[in-house]
C-alpha cells in the first residue's frame, strides 16, 4: 500500500510476538473489544490527529488474527473505518475453536487461556465475534 502513495499504520499491538513474555501476555483476553483491538483504534485516531490520515478515508486490512481485527474494528468502531479487507479472519471465535481438531487440543486449550473461555461463556464469545454485531458495519 504505501508504494502506491497510501499511509500504511502496522501495529505491533499487545499479545504481539517478539516483545518479550510480558508483552505477550497483556493481550491475554483481550480480544475484540479489549485492549488489543483499543491498541489499534488508539493509533488509527493518533494518525488522523497527527495529520498523517484521513479520517474519511481510513481502511482496515489483515489476516489471519488480523482478519479477525479487521471484522472487530468494522463492527466494534463502525464510525472510524470506511472499509476493511478481511483475509481468513475469523467471524464466530467458538466456530474457530471447534474447527481444531482432536489431535491439535493442546494448541486449543492455549487459544482458549489466550482467548478466554468461549465454551462455557457464551455470552463472552457473543461479545466478542464480529459476526454477532454485524447489523453495526457501516462501511
Amino acid at each position: 500500500f504505501a508504494n502506491r502513495g497510501y499511509a500504511t499504520l502496522q501495529v505491533n499491538f499487545r499479545g504481539s510476538t517478539g516483545y518479550g513474555k510480558t508483552f505477550l501476555h497483556k493481550g491475554d483476553k483481550q480480544w475484540g473489544v479489549g485492549d488489543m483491538q483499543h491498541d489499534l483504534t488508539d493509533s488509527v485516531e493518533y494518525a488522523i490527529r497527527e495529520g498523517i490520515a484521513d479520517k474519511d478515508k481510513i481502511c482496515i486490512y489483515g489476516g489471519s488474527y488480523g482478519g479477525y481485527a479487521c471484522l472487530a474494528g468494522l463492527t466494534f468502531t463502525p464510525d472510524l473505518y470506511k472499509c476493511g479487507v478481511d483475509i481468513v479472519g475469523p467471524s464466530n471465535i467458538k466456530t474457530l475453536l471447534d474447527s481444531i481438531p482432536d489431535y491439535w487440543a493442546p494448541l486449543r486449550n492455549g487459544m482458549l487461556l489466550k482467548i478466554g473461555d468461549v465454551d462455557s461463556d457464551e455470552e463472552f464469545n457473543k461479545k466478542i465475534s464480529p459476526l454477532f454485531h454485524v447489523d453495526l458495519i457501516k462501511a
